[in-house]
């Protein structure tokens, strides 16, 4: 057996550490190695090689019965069933391709020491959901014989027990050495006639519980719709088991023939979370505890009533108030009731039908309609919208503030019909601020270089605060530093090249070179002098620089600097001039002047921003972050839409619509076609229309690779023909569009490879489902903000790093459905509310100037400090007590920011004791930081 690291868990790990795209995973493991399992075909008729675990999967390739394969992992499709029907197998190292684990026998396994690092549960299947056989202790030694995976993609491992086989998590497991014993896996009893999968469609017979002869006599079917009895036919060839309740631990109380009629009387989930058939158990005798499981019954036939809703409710896909969320229903509205179900904890909800399809609601807010009718009644078709007085309560009810009502007011006054729920956030909002707000190479929040500058963090990894070395002319550097914004004297300057300058410069006493082109805000003394020939005026001090000008005989000029031009021989000197507003260059035997020329002075500015994504995505201000996450900001018909829930709502979610998103951009160009969108919507019960704007937005309106199939190269390995419309995986990098497309080639969760564009779109929205939607992120604003989630995963999971995209985002469905003319349909927006909230709502940055408040150097002329500056440091103590016949002292400082303003530096007045002296750094964007000195006089 080899253990290795499956390609679901090394893309979980991998995606830890996106910004945009991905789900959050810790820990790691350490495997040994050992020899690889394998096992036989046992399949008459061949079986199918699948590029998935699923019979949903493409083929491959068929084994011939007696095939030898080699097994690399196992793979559970159900979270409760052990059953081998529900196992797929790898069957290479790469992990796309299975088999169905029921058509191989005689299998051989190798096992490997291992050793538990808790107390661990062994159960009968990969995951929790699993039954538990026993626990092992700590620090036991057990036998790993494979690797397995769970349903939801957690990494297990199967173990032999004496003769069994159970299964452990792999999170508590380490590896003692790689020794490795065969074993053969007993052929399973009973021996039946092989169930063999088609090769040209599968359908191999569910595994049901089997049972020797089926004896129970048919049950006679009733119709009573009042009691909601719902028929239905057993579809389990060996027949299928009753159970005393509804789990397969209880006890059997009778067997049922396949195909034999029953009578279902209600629904039983056992799960919080999940809708899937094999989590729900159906009672088949109103006068006893009957149950049976509802993956092995079809031909079922509803008998309905009809129920009037209480207030505005929520319809979900299972019973329970922890079941995924489809969409709001209106007050007053008359519901199609089908079956009686009772949640996990034993609350009584209502199966309805609702658009051809099936939901649940709490039967807490549902009043009964006295009649029973085959027909749903004739009902007033316009959406039922709350009246003034009924609004205001509602928003109370909801928990709204008042800094929310002002606006929601607004909206309920111009969309009437639209539904707003608070979503309570149960964090101070200054504590998310924190967490998103986070500088340094990984930064949450990103902005695009195109905002103005007080939109960027200056935070220390997101910002270069200038010191520059003094470098001489021939690049060495002598580790002198001047400070950012501090003035020097320009002593000389030395061209190299026609184009190539160096400044000679004087700092506190020390000298070196600096880059000319780095140099601002020069001013010299100058001394007039006259042309005592014709001669040109340059760019540069060489005859090999550009003539801006020319100078004739007595002409007049003032020199600035004299100038050393490397290409001039015997001394020779060029002058520096001033010329139309700034400086150029004249040859020195040319001009006759009177005194000698003076020193300048100049300064420099080498802070500069530090990139995070490509070469445009900087870190963005914590003022910026707080403007964006603010709700109350975008409580407006322009970009409420980031508020919008995105489940599925066929009533108004057409493929019409989604067609007008997509057309006459390249989406549509390239073939993607928007009835791929609405099967992905429904297939995943996510919005269409946000799946498409979506891909619209995330590729530019559908240009370039992500869609094109073109080829691209990442690692050094070349790929073409894959597609990434929603470009999921593309995290910060320097190509983040090719990352995202690595991952889609890679991998086989979620439909992976994307090498098809049908599966890009429908595998795409399983991840945005399953990864976003169900993970209290169903909405543009919190799958950029997962806010929802506790503060532990606030700036984690995030699908956009760009802080601005939900409003891009909101701003394309607006657009879209004012196009389609469905912004009065019942939209249903949920908006977060967060602890500690201000009064009002937090205010936009400046649009000018940047938020540079900080020092480069302070210094008190003749006295040191106890501390060496640092610019966040911001208070310095003068080390030596001044004497009593000081009356004032000289203070220094330079800001880091030239266009930051400095107050409380020049002489300074001090008296007897302590002085406590205060500096302020006001940057163009209005940020301040204040500075002091501390002062002790006799």
């Amino acid at each position: 057996m080899r253990i290795v690291i499956s390609n679901s868990i090394r893309m979980f790990l991998a995606m830890s550490l996106i910004v945009a795209m991905v789900f959050t995973y810790s820990f790691s493991y350490t495997y040994a190695t050992t020899d690889t399992d394998y096992g036989y075909v046992n399949s008459n008729a061949g079986l199918n090689v699948r590029t998935g675990p699923g019979t949903n999967y493409g083929k491959v390739t068929i084994l011939n019965n007696n095939s030898k394969v080699t097994i690399y992992e196992e793979k559970f499709v159900s979270a409760s069933s052990n059953s081998k029907s529900k196992i797929w197998l790898a069957i290479n190292s790469s992990k796309n391709q299975y088999v169905r684990a029921d058509y191989i026998d005689g299998v051989n396994y190798s096992v490997t020491k291992g050793t538990t690092t808790v107390a661990l549960n062994y159960r009968i299947g990969a995951g929790v959901g699993m039954k538990r056989v026993g626990t092992f202790k700590k620090g036991q030694e057990i036998d790993i014989v494979c690797e397995a995976t769970t349903y939801d993609n957690h990494s297990w491992y199967k173990v032999k027990v004496g003769s069994s086989y159970y299964y452990v998590s792999a999170k508590y497991v380490k590896f003692d050495s790689a020794s490795t014993t065969k074993v053969t896996e007993p052929v399973a009893e009973p021996v039946v006639e092989p169930v063999v999968e088609p090769v040209v469609e599968p359908v191999a017979e569910p595994v049901a519980e089997p049972v020797a002869e089926p004896v129970a006599e048919p049950v006679v079917v009733t119709v009573d719709k009042n009691a909601l009895i719902t028929n239905a036919t057993v579809n389990a060839s060996y027949g299928l088991n009753i159970r005393k309740g509804p789990s397969v631990g209880t006890s059997k109380v009778g067997i049922l023939k396949n195909n034999e009629a029953i009578n279902i009387y209600e629904e039983k989930f056992v799960s919080d979370t999940s809708y899937s058939k094999n989590s729900i158990w159906l009672k088949i005798d109103n006068s006893s505890d009957k149950y049976v499981r509802a993956d092995y019954v079809d031909n079922v036939v509803y008998n309905s009533t009809y129920g009037t809703l209480k207030t505005y409710l929520n319809y979900r896909m299972g019973a329970g108030a922890k079941m995924t969320k489809v969409g709001t229903l209106e007050k007053n509205k008359v519901v199609e009731i089908v079956a009686k179900a009772y949640s996990n904890s034993n609350e009584l909800w209502y199966k309805i039908k609702y658009n051809n399809l099936y939901y649940y609601v709490s039967a807490d807010f549902v009043d009964l309609n006295g009649e029973v009718t085959s027909e749903e009644p004739t009902v007033d078709t316009t959406t039922p919208v709350m009246q003034e007085e009924e609004f205001e309560a509602f928003m109370t009810k909801e928990g709204f503030p008042e800094s929310y009502k002002v606006k929601l007011r607004e909206l309920h006054a111009s969309n009437p019909s639209w539904i707003f729920y608070a979503q309570q956030i149960s964090i101070p909002f200054e504590s998310v601020i924190d967490k998103e707000a986070k500088s340094g190479t990984y930064s949450p929040s990103l902005i695009h270089s195109i905002y103005s500058e007080s939109y960027k963090s200056v935070a220390d990894g997101d910002y270069v605060f200038g010191k520059y070395s003094k470098t001489a002319v021939n690049g060495s550097t002598n580790g002198v530093f001047i400070y950012n914004n501090a003035e020097f004297n320009i002593i000389n300057e030395t061209f190299t090249t026609a184009t190539t300058a160096w400044a000679k410069v004087e700092f506190n006493g020390e000298t070196g070179y600096i880059n000319k082109s780095d140099i601002y805000g020069e001013t010299y003394t100058t001394v007039e002098a006259t042309a005592n020939h014709s001669t040109n005026i340059r760019k540069g001090a060489s005859t090999g620089s550009e003539i801006i000008g020319k100078l004739q005989l007595g002409d007049k000029v003032q020199i600035a600097l004299a100038v050393t031009a490397s290409t001039v021989s015997n001394g020779e000197k060029w002058y520096k001039i001033k010329y139309n507003g700034s400086y150029a260059y004249v040859y020195g035997p040319n001009m006759d002047f009177d005194g000698i020329t003076n020193n300048g002075t100049g300064k420099i500015d080498k802070g500069v921003y530090i990139s995070h994504d490509a070469s445009c995505w900087f870190t963005a201000d914590r003022s910026a972050v707080s403007y964006y996450m603010d709700p109350r900001n975008f409580l407006n018909t322009n970009y409420i839409y980031m508020f919008e829930d995105l489940s599925f709502h066929p009533e108004y979610q057409t493929e019409e619509l989604v067609n007008k998103i997509i057309e006459g951009t390249q989406l549509s160009t390239n073939g993607f076609k928007a009835s791929w969108f609405i099967e992905a919507g429904q297939t995943y019960k996510v919005s269409p229309v946000h799946l498409a704007a979506r891909a619209k937005v995330e590729t530019g309106g559908g240009t370039g690779v992500a869609i094109s199939g073109g080829k691209f190269t990442y690692n050094g390995v070349t790929y073409s023909g894959i597609y990434n419309p929603y470009n999921i995986g593309a995290s910060s990098s320097s190509n983040p569009v090719t990352k995202g497309l690595y991952w889609a080639a890679t991998g086989t969760s979620y439909q992976r490879p994307w090498n098809d564009k049908k599966t890009s779109v429908i595998g795409g929205a399983q991840f945005i489902s399953s990864g976003y939607i169900n993970n209290n992120q169903n909405s543009i604003y919190t799958q950029k903000f997962n806010v929802a989630n506790g503060l532990a995963n606030v700036a984690t999971h995030q699908y956009m790093t760009n802080i601005t995209a939900p409003l891009q985002e909101a701003a394309a469905v607006r657009n879209q459905y004012s196009d389609l003319g469905i912004t009065n349909e019942a939209l249903t927006f949920i908006i977060p509310v967060y602890q500690n909230m201000s009064t009002s709502a937090t205010e936009k940055p400046s649009a000018l100037g940047n938020n540079n408040c900080y020092m480069s150097m302070i210094s008190v002329d003749g006295y040191e400090f106890t501390e060496s500056f640092d610019k966040d440091d911001t208070t310095y103590t003068v080390a030596k007590t001044l004497e009593s016949s000081v009356d004032t002292i000289n203070i220094k400082a330079y800001s880091n920011a030239k266009d930051a303003i400095v107050s409380g530096t020049g002489k300074i007045s001090v008296n007897s004791g302590k002085n406590e002296l205060t500096i302020k750094v006001n940057s163009s964007s209005g940020k301040t930081k204040t500075y002091k000195i501390i002062v002790n006089k006799k």
